[in-house]
């Protein structure tokens, strides 16, 4: 019996094993975003929060990614939405672009945020019938999804509040954005990767603040505890693994003491 137990134990180790070295998301650090020139400013307001402005009203930008098309591509940004800090019309842009083996741009997935009354609105032109209604104070996640199937290149931007949906754009045919710049089909350009997350154009006058880890959920976005208890997937695993260790060391007790009955 305790044989079996410790077997199984095994397979666990191994599952969260795997489960942990798989790829963690792109952390955008402070010293991640570039910000110079003409691409804005950023200021540390803590080890999890980087607060950007427009310059000419372009802002930072970062290549902190190596995501590759082939393998699918899942970026997050986490954005603090305070509507106080916003004025009516204000707005900004975030947009994920796409590169090839030469560095060469391919394609981007632009996005806008914008408040109107008591309202705040994200929409992206290449996705019209897409619309996410933001009515409260929060920590939002932008998320971009890019991928291949059946030789069709394909991107989903969804905005969430932790887990929920707000709106999703669906799968959309990423040829079908077209600029002069764009090379398509995607399929087309040979090792396609992230070339980076940048926002374009910030136009609001406090600037916005981008979390490197989604903080835990607490009503009051602006407490100190969330920007001390960043609620990461690798903290997630991590305790996962503790755990398991610390489940195996018991049933290694376990087994001993079987042994010697």
């Amino acid at each position: 019996m305790a044989k079996k137990i410790f077997m199984c134990f095994l397979l666990i180790v191994a599952f969260f094993s795997l489960n942990y070295s798989v790829k963690a998301l792109t952390k955008y650090e402070f010293n991640d975003w570039v910000a110079e020139g003409q691409y804005g400013t950023k200021e540390k307001i803590s080890d999890n929060i980087t607060r950007l402005k427009e310059k000419n009203g372009s802002g930072p930008y970062s290549k902190a990614s190596t995501s590759k098309l082939k393998d699918g591509i899942t970026e997050e940004t986490y954005i603090k939405i305070d509507f106080p800090s916003i004025e009516n019309s204000e707005l900004f842009e975030v947009s994920l672009a796409l590169r090839n083996g030469n560095n060469e741009y391919v394609s981007e997935a632009v996005v806008m945020t914008q408040k109107s009354g008591d309202n705040i609105f994200v929409t992206a032109g290449w996705a019209p019938s897409f619309k996410a209604t933001i009515k409260e104070n929060g920590i939002y996640t932008y998320q971009w999804k890019m991928f291949i199937k059946d030789n069709k290149t394909y991107v989903r931007f969804t905005i969430l509040n932790y887990d929920k949906q707000i709106a999703t754009t669906g799968n959309i045919d990423f040829d079908t954005i077209v600029t002069k710049d764009t090379k398509n089909p995607i399929t087309s350009q040979k090792d396609v990767s992230v070339k980076y997350l940048w926002f374009c154009n910030i136009d609001i006058k406090n600037g916005i603040d981008v979390y490197t880890n989604l903080p835990i959920r607490n009503t009051d976005v602006t407490t100190q505890a969330i920007e001390d208890n960043p609620n990461t997937s690798d903290n997630t695993n991590l305790f996962f693994v503790l755990s398991v260790i610390g489940l195996g060391v018991s049933l290694v007790t376990i087994k001993s003491l079987v042994k010697r009955r």
